[in-house]
């Protein structure tokens, strides 16, 4: 008799025994089971390349922006602290106003001729009798200073500046986005605006939409949380094919991104290079795909590893002449190269993530050959930057010389 009550008091703890194990697998299990419904749900988001988005906002009409604010806006550039405040935001307000009425645009304010010429003619009228003293409150010759200073201003950071101060930034980018050519806008996208009003919102409440976390939509974008915040503002424009434009300005700069929902495809639209480029068009559901300048893109692991690792991005380019200005925000300490066929190396080191101004120059033959020749010379640039213990990236912008 002991030894059946043994025995069945054994038998008892085995069944036991292996319930708790099975109960515990099943709740594993289940627990396994919102993650991959999560992963599956996932947001897609395309970056389109910063240096298209940058020409293509270029061609803004100035007519279509507020001139007292922009006035505001480019009055506290680099370089102009020298010139009294009140004559420096006159000045530009009437400069504005003169060229939005030849129909300017702002890339044509930003870096041309004619625009720092009356920018320096008119600080001459306001100043009074500093106006004789111009080179001295600019440190230099006024129309190298003027030029350099405008030129070094980002064609989306001033838009970007532009909406965060707007009491109705849907309404401006609306206007901003209607100005421009729908040819080029649907060449840069892959399909045309949906017709429908642009909503304002918060990275916070976008990230919500999409189902994941504003760190992670912060990181997906290729931005810190402290350039990208929770609080940060976030308009969105639907699209024709019924995907939506995410316009984020903020302290890290303007983000343009093309936002679908879950269980959509991402590279459906576009041609090679743009949104949706080579390589893009059958990226599953649920993966996030960061496209640059001639960037491949990736997986979902590897396209998010390589946000947090940090890339270099071009942030504007443009060439006056045979001067280029290219700006290129890198994201930690390392060293930045430029360089490429008919133009000159140019190496430079990095202390810290931050926004470095390049000056690539033509070598001696290809100078000979542009006035030769008497045309323009198109050269790719390769930028490429090395992070200290970090990894390596690049971008190549191609640069039209005159």
């Amino acid at each position: 008799m002991r030894e059946t009550a043994t025995r069945t008091s054994a038998g008892g703890r085995v069944r036991l025994l292996a319930t708790l194990v099975l109960a515990t697998a099943t709740i594993a299990l289940l627990a396994l089971i919102p993650t991959v419904q999560a992963r599956a749900g996932a947001p897609a988001i395309t970056l389109p390349p910063t240096g298209e988005v940058e020409s293509l906002l270029g061609q803004t009409p100035l007519g279509t922006l507020p001139a007292g604010r922009l006035a505001e806006v480019l009055s506290q550039l680099e370089g102009l602290e020298g010139i009294e405040p009140a004559a420096l935001d006159e000045a530009l307000t009437k400069v504005i106003g003169e060229l939005a009425g030849k129909g300017a645009t702002l890339e044509e304010l930003l870096g041309g001729n004619e625009a720092v010429t009356m920018l320096r003619e008119r600080l001459v009228e306001l100043l009074g009798p500093l106006g004789t003293h111009l080179e001295e409150l600019l440190a230099g010759n006024p129309q190298a200073k003027l030029t350099e200073a405008l030129e070094a201003a980002g064609v989306s950071e001033i838009i970007g500046k532009l909406l965060s101060g707007s009491a109705e930034p849907q309404v401006l980018i609306e206007q901003i986005l209607q100005s421009l050519s729908p040819e080029r806008l649907q060449s840069l996208l892959g399909t045309i605006l949906g017709g429908e009003p642009v909503s304002t919102s918060t990275v916070e409440e976008l990230a919500h939409q999409l189902g994941t976390s504003p760190e992670a939509l912060a990181a997906q974008l290729g931005k810190t949380t402290e350039q990208l915040p929770a609080t940060a503002m976030a308009l969105l424009a639907p699209l024709a094919n019924g995907e939506r434009l995410g316009v984020l300005p903020s302290a890290g700069g303007l983000t343009v991104a093309l936002l679908k929902g879950a269980g959509e495809t991402v590279g459906s639209t576009g041609g090679t290079g743009g949104l949706g480029g080579s390589g893009a068009a059958n990226t599953p559901a649920g993966s996030v795909t960061l496209t640059t300048t001639r960037a491949t893109p990736t997986s979902t692991s590897a396209g998010v590893a390589g946000v947090k690792a940090g890339k270099l991005r071009i942030v504007s380019h443009k060439v006056k002449g045979k001067k280029a200005t290219v700006v290129v925000e890198v994201p930690a300490a390392g060293n930045l190269s430029a360089g490429g066929k008919g133009v000159r190396s140019i190496k430079r080191e990095a202390a810290k993530a931050e926004r470095v101004t390049i000056h690539p120059a033509l070598t001696k033959a290809s100078n000979s050959s542009l006035r030769r020749h008497h045309r323009r010379l198109k050269v790719p640039v390769k930028v490429s930057f090395k992070q200290v213990g970090g990894p390596s990236s690049s971008a190549v912008v191609a640069l039209t010389y005159r």
